[in-house]
């Protein structure tokens, strides 16, 4: 009690006011002051203060080096968001391009793909697989189709039961497991071409070019 001892029990209450303003306002300043450091600190760029940094550049098409903004890419996805906003974001915007072993002549997308893979060129003889609008081509080497009616795909495995089923009934098979073995060893592969369309292309083509097809589109881009 060494205030009341000095100062008696009045005057120890006044000392004790006097430290509690003095603590508060101490307080508040301390608050200010990381306050603004806080707000300066956030509104300083450091990202070339660190040795490792990230730095990007954009990329207009083709081959993608690593660290580098997809320039193609991302203007297709602003166009996407930007007719969704205008209520036009129906259409399947889904894209799936190749990028490596290969090149492209023309717009990736909406130009020719060459594959430098073995397996590609022996089935295209080094010819360029087309695309349209993100879709390709594999007409060129296909070994059959398969037409059916309309809303009968839905790009579901579902699809390829039918596929099966298709095939068992011209084949004579006794099964749809049959249907499946036979489409294997020819080597064949179904591709949706169309909403309606089933192409059996080879799978060394098939399997190496990646891309999204019809499939993808009857799904609405899932």
């Amino acid at each position: 009690m060494i205030a009341t001892t000095i100062f008696g029990t009045k005057g120890a209450g006044t000392v004790t006011k006097a430290g509690t303003t003095t603590a508060k306002s101490g307080a508040a300043a301390a608050k200010t002051g990381v306050a603004n450091a806080g707000k300066k600190v956030s509104e300083l760029d450091m990202s070339n203060l660190f040795p490792f940094g990230s730095q990007y550049q954009v990329a207009t098409g083709g081959y993608v080096p690593f660290n580098v903004v997809d320039g193609k890419q991302l203007k297709d996805q602003l166009i996407w968001k930007a007719e969704k906003l205008h209520g036009n974001g129906n259409a399947n915007h889904r894209t799936r391009l190749p990028r490596n072993n290969g090149h492209w002549k023309g717009e990736p997308g909406n130009g020719k793909w060459y594959s430098d893979k073995l397996e590609v060129q022996n089935i295209t003889n080094g010819e360029g697989v087309e695309f349209t609008n993100g879709r390709p081509n594999f007409t060129p080497w296909s070994k059959g189709s398969i037409k059916f009616k309309k809303d009968m795909l839905d790009g579901s495995k579902n699809d390829f039961n039918l596929v099966y089923e298709k095939i068992m009934q011209l084949k004579g098979f006794k099964s749809m497991n049959q249907a499946k073995v036979w489409l294997k060893e020819k080597g064949v592969t179904p591709h949706h071409k169309s909403t309606i369309d089933i192409e059996l292309i080879p799978t060394d083509l098939h399997g190496n070019i990646p891309h999204i097809g019809s499939a993808s589109d009857l799904r609405g881009g899932k």
